[in-house]
């Protein structure tokens, strides 16, 4: 009986869809002799039977079918993946962006070389006017003068107007400058560690999309496999279930027929979530517009051979690898920077030519007019006068020099920014040394996984053909009565483990290959000068 209890709850522990109310009980399995003893008869038997359920093959099925078939589901090859990731990518696009902004500042620090021109105007106008009126009538109504009328008006316009503009212009070239060169070449080197950057990112990427790429192909052949050992563990456990009815077969088998089922069943369902999760993985990589689920095509199988040898490789990781070259780069780069930082205290040698030209315009509009009249003297009169002045004044002056500017002094910044960036430097080549040490680490390890891989390949398909024959051979047995479902159930057990191992053995020689491309610097047939493409569609190789 405690045989019993054990491998019932042990089909219990394996089951993922019983209620959640269940769990505690399924992992207990301290047993009390006294109540083993005192159980009412047949109580294990029902127990076992209510745990017994067609639904659970059903319920697996549907999760399935929800979880891998997709109305908007799109079958890409490995390389279908990475071109549209080249093309969709938002991290690829913006590592172009960060490309494109390393190169304006090269090209702004190449046109210092370049000479500044400057041009300015400026002008005013002051204008003046005034105006004067007088007018005089008198009439003497007395009779001894009937004609003393006297009229006098008197009419004055005055108009002044001064105009003057001025405009300058420059031009100089500071044709000597000991800190432009070091800045240009800082800005080279700088632009240069992008590029890596910008190569090493698409390393990066390309190795994602093929290392989820193989993951998802190892799921799909886990599927497949756990779904067959689940349909004939499903077949001998009916098979078992009819025996045990027909009193041929103990309790005992019928629960370890029934838990081996459900533990295939648990193992098949966490291959359909492993399935879902890497193929949103692969979706969000290859960034499609819909995020279209993604399936995978063709069968998982060995990539391609590595071609170089351990000392080979090691040499291509030390001399070419992105990460390397990047930092080397960028140790470059900040020596550089502290040079123009040293040399900046050094004169500075123009050439500066300046034009002015000044003008100035006046005139001055003057206006009389006067009448007299006095009809008791009998005198008339009128006068008209007009006055007009224009002016106007004009020069220019032209230099041309020679001058330097030097700043002798500056106390002690510039020498400790320059001491800071050599300091960076020598840091940028630690770090660029340290990466080489990583590599060797990385590819000495790898090439050994290699060969490892492969023998466990071997060993394991020579290990699931030997428990496919066992399993079909024990089967017969047990039809015979010459054995009991306990060897069958270990055989199947095997013959999944090594299936496993075999399918996940390739999946690893994938990966580990992907890595060595990445460290060595050489691009999978599949992505092969999709970079340097899409740097030559943009401008920046």
């Amino acid at each position: 009986m405690l045989s019993i209890k054990m491998a019932f709850k042990a089909s219990i522990a394996a089951l993922c869809l019983v209620p959640l109310a269940s769990t505690s009980h399924a992992y207990d399995l301290s047993i009390n002799l006294d109540q083993l003893s005192d159980a009412p008869e047949g109580f294990f038997k029902k127990e076992l039977l209510q745990t017994i359920s067609t639904q659970h093959w059903q319920q697996v099925e549907n999760f399935l079918n929800k979880s891998t078939n997709y109305p908007d589901a799109r079958s890409f090859t490995l390389k279908e993946c990475i071109d549209f990731a080249f093309a969709n990518n938002p991290e690829i696009k913006q590592q172009l962006s960060d490309l494109e902004s390393s190169r304006d500042r090269l090209t702004a620090a190449t046109r210092s070389w370049n000479p500044t021109a400057s041009i300015s105007s400026e002008s005013f106008t002051i204008n003046g006017g005034e105006s004067f009126n007088d007018r005089r009538e008198e009439t003497d109504p007395s009779q001894s003068n009937p004609l003393g009328t006297i009229r006098r008006s008197r009419t004055t316009d005055t108009t002044n107007s001064r105009a003057t503009s001025r405009v300058q212009a420059e031009v100089t070239w500071q044709f000597l400058d000991f800190s432009r060169q070091p800045t240009i070449n800082s800005a080279s080197a700088s632009y240069s560690a992008q590029r890596y950057g910008f190569y090493l990112f698409s390393r990066d990427l390309v190795s994602q999309i093929q290392t989820t790429y193989y993951q998802l192909l190892a799921q799909k052949d886990l599927i497949t496999s756990y779904t067959i050992i689940a349909k004939s563990q499903k077949l001998s456990a009916e098979v078992q279930r009819a025996r045990f009815d027909a009193g041929r077969v103990s309790l005992q088998d019928l629960g370890q027929s029934y838990a081996a089922y459900y533990n295939t069943l648990s193992r098949l369902i966490q291959s359909i979530q492993s399935y879902y999760e890497f193929s949103s993985t692969l979706a969000r990589l290859v960034s499609l517009p819909e995020e279209t689920f993604i399936i995978t095509k063709g069968e998982s199988k060995f990539q391609a051979d590595w071609p170089f040898g351990l000392d080979e490789s090691i040499a291509l990781a030390r001399l070419n690898n992105d990460r390397v070259l990047q930092a080397v780069e960028l140790s470059e780069g900040s020596k550089w920077s502290g040079i123009s930082q040293l040399n900046s205290t050094l004169p500075k040698l123009y050439l500066s030519a300046n034009a002015n030209y000044l003008g100035s315009e006046s005139s001055l509009n003057s206006n009389q007019d006067v009448e007299l009249e006095s009809s008791g003297a009998g005198i008339n009169g009128d006068s008209y006068t007009t006055t007009s002045v224009w002016s106007r004044d004009s020069n220019y002056d032209i230099s041309a020099l020679i001058g330097f500017r030097w700043t002798f002094y500056q106390g002690g910044v510039n020498d400790a920014n320059a001491s800071f960036d050599f300091n960076q430097s020598k840091a940028f080549e630690f770090e660029a040394e340290s990466i080489r040490n990583r590599a060797t680490e990385t590819v000495r390890t790898t090439i050994n996984a290699l060969d490892s891989a492969t023998l466990e390949f071997m060993t394991a398909k020579a290990a699931a053909d030997s428990s496919k024959i066992a399993y079909i051979a024990a089967v017969a047995r047990m039809n015979a009565g010459l054995t009991d479902i306990t060897a069958l159930n270990q055989l199947a057990q095997q013959y999944q483990d090594a299936i496993t191992s075999k399918i996940l053995s390739i999946q690893n020689y994938n990966t580990r290959l992907s890595t060595l491309y990445r460290e060595t610097a050489i691009w999978p047939q599949d992505a092969e000068g999709i970079a340097d493409q899409l740097l030559n569609q943009t401008g920046l190789q």
